[in-house]
């Protein structure tokens, strides 16, 4: 029940925008790779930055809960590398996800294991 701008009896909802495994807005990331792709336990991700600035870099499931965040720091202007072990996790689509000086940049990964 909602009246007005206010609920009354809601559950939780999880709001996911990267429906489409792709969701990109201009600014500061100017590429997005993942390697392998799909991959069976661990992929290499690589991004470059047009300038020096805030990098957050997450990992969504494909019900949009984040299961891991992989970076959250200050990185110099160029092309930047790690490793993601997803091990732990089950096969399935998760979406990586990087934020930086005002881009959004995502791909859709596929774990087969």
């Amino acid at each position: 029940d909602v009246n007005g701008n206010t609920c009354t009896s809601c559950d939780s909802v999880y709001v996911f925008r990267l429906g489409s495994g792709i969701h990109e807005q201009n600014g500061n990331v100017s590429e997005i790779k993942t390697y392998p792709n799909p991959f069976s336990s661990s992929t290499t991700i690589s991004y470059s930055l047009k300038e020096k600035s805030d990098v957050n870099i997450s990992v969504y499931n494909n019900i949009g809960l984040n299961v891991a965040e992989l970076e959250n720091s200050n990185r110099e202007a160029g092309t930047h590398q790690l490793k993601w072990n997803a091990e732990n996790l089950n096969s399935g689509v998760y979406f990586l996800e990087i934020k930086s000086g005002g881009s959004v940049l995502s791909r859709k990964m596929i774990l087969i294991k």
